[in-house]
């Protein structure tokens, strides 16, 4: 074991007092949430938030979360600037409908869930990750762009496992590049949109961010029809969603198909890709704590491919990014609506009352972490003290959580533990780093790395 460190704070606003939170909402200077956010936002547990249009109600309290994302779903739908955002893409696909609609689409694609397991897919992890060292061995510590090189490896990763194909030739380049077009043009939350808009009026997105949504939809059309056309059985999340079928035996529409091809392939590697660029964030100023995973990863895996099993036994790695979804988890925001005139504790809501539960915040509070902005991957050790229930939900909960939680985890474990064998990580002004909330918690600016190729041990230069 490397010597302790001292207390590390990633990068993260200070938060404001509420004079200050205030004059910056209304002026909008900075269109980023994180920086608008009160200190009392890290500290209250179910209150009114400022003065908009729509009345927004802020819900940190675990008690009030649960009843919010699990037992009164059909009271509290997602939010309509949220599904306004990403419904050029996913249309109304599982992601964001809901009702009865959402338990037909839920009920259909669950068997496609099968895919998404860790044991099942590991192949294709490993496959994509073994592909994405040896694209770093060619660059030999060539300074990249550390979100777009993670974005594209787990893409490949999800792309593999809808489609079976890894992530080249130039229909799936242009389909990554279309993705990556829209995630930057996508505006998903507008401040004053926030503040003034009525609830439920349409949401209108950059031209940019429609016409990426328009040409990825049109590749996946092209690539299911292609699949439909020839009849091949890949078993793959593809072809469960084409031989799925409801309880009075329709498939999906050709339109639907694309939907839910949409939000696999955009959850299925954004969560990951932001996670880890956070985590090798951490990893290049922390440098004992990554000798310590690297040697736990050498022991568990040594210099031969990565095998399945050998994820249980990363336990720091485990505890690490774990940590890592604590202090940056991919859904900075999960808000909700009130469907109807209701009440939420003492709380009266009218309809279309934003009803605000943050990970981000909730995962920082004051009175539900010791050190809540300090890295500490202690707190998920395997001896620790489990966090107060309902204070830790990097994947959401309910029924509307990410299902793809454990494929994330596992995803996250194979390539920070391959990456940690085989480089050291390089990024010069990690200080200068701030998150911004974009489709998921990302870096506000790019963030330049050096994957620098390490020397492997004598007994592998030798041979033996």
């Amino acid at each position: 074991m490397s010597a302790p460190e001292t207390a590390f704070r990633p990068p993260a606003p200070i938060p404001r007092s509420p004079i200050a939170a205030l004059l910056a909402s209304l002026l909008a200077r900075d269109r980023d949430l994180l920086t608008l956010l009160p200190e009392r936002a890290y500290r209250t547990g179910i209150e009114r938030l400022g003065r908009s249009r729509r009345g927004i109600v802020l819900v940190n309290d675990p008690a009030r979360v649960r009843e919010v994302m699990v037992d009164r779903v059909d009271t509290f739908a997602k939010n309509d600037l949220f599904t306004g955002a990403l419904a050029p893409l996913v249309g109304d696909g599982v992601f964001i409908a809901h009702g009865a609609d959402w338990q037909r689409q839920r009920a259909m694609i669950e068997p496609g869930f099968e895919h998404l397991r860790a044991g099942r897919s590991f192949a294709p992890m490993r496959a994509a990750t073994e592909a994405f060292v040896a694209r770093l061995q060619d660059k030999a510590g060539a300074p990249v762009r550390l979100d777009a090189e993670l974005s594209r490896l787990t893409a490949d990763i999800i792309h593999r496992v809808i489609f079976s194909d890894p992530l080249d030739g130039s229909d799936a380049e242009a389909l990554f590049a279309d993705f990556a077009r829209f995630q930057a043009e996508v505006a998903n939350v507008r401040v004053m949109q926030l503040l003034l808009g009525r609830p439920f009026a349409p949401v209108e997105q950059p031209e940019r961010a429609r016409a990426a949504a328009t040409a990825i939809r049109s590749r996946l059309s092209a690539m299911i029809e292609a699949r439909r056309a020839s009849g091949e059985e890949k078993g793959d999340l593809l072809g469960a969603a084409l031989a799925a079928r409801d309880g009075v035996g329709r498939q999906f529409s050709p339109s639907e198909l694309v939907d839910q091809m949409a939000v696999f392939l955009l959850a299925g590697h954004e969560t990951t890709a932001s996670t880890l660029t956070w985590l090798f964030l951490i990893l290049s100023q922390r440098p004992h704590l990554a000798a310590d995973l690297r040697a736990e990863a050498e022991r568990c895996m040594g210099e031969r491919p990565a095998e399945f099993g050998a994820l249980r036994q990363l336990t720091g790695m485990r505890a690490a990014i774990q940590e890592t979804l604590r202090l940056y988890p991919p859904g900075a925001f999960l808000p909700r609506v009130a469907l109807h005139d209701t009440r939420l504790g003492d709380l009266a809501l009218r309809r279309g009352t934003m009803v605000l539960i943050s990970p981000w915040i909730i995962h920082r509070h004051r009175e539900l972490w010791r050190a809540p902005d300090d890295f500490m991957p202690e707190r998920f050790g395997p001896d620790a003290p489990r966090p107060v229930a309902g204070s830790y939900l990097p994947f959401g909960v309910g029924p509307r959580g990410c299902i793809g939680g454990a494929f994330a985890m596992a995803e996250a474990q194979l390539v920070a533990a391959t990456v940690l064998r085989r480089f050291d990580i390089v990024i010069d002004r990690a200080a200068a780093v701030r998150p911004a909330v974009h489709l998921t918690l990302r870096p506000r600016d790019p963030v330049t790395v050096r994957f620098m190729p390490r020397r492997p041990p004598d007994s592998v230069r030798n041979g033996q």
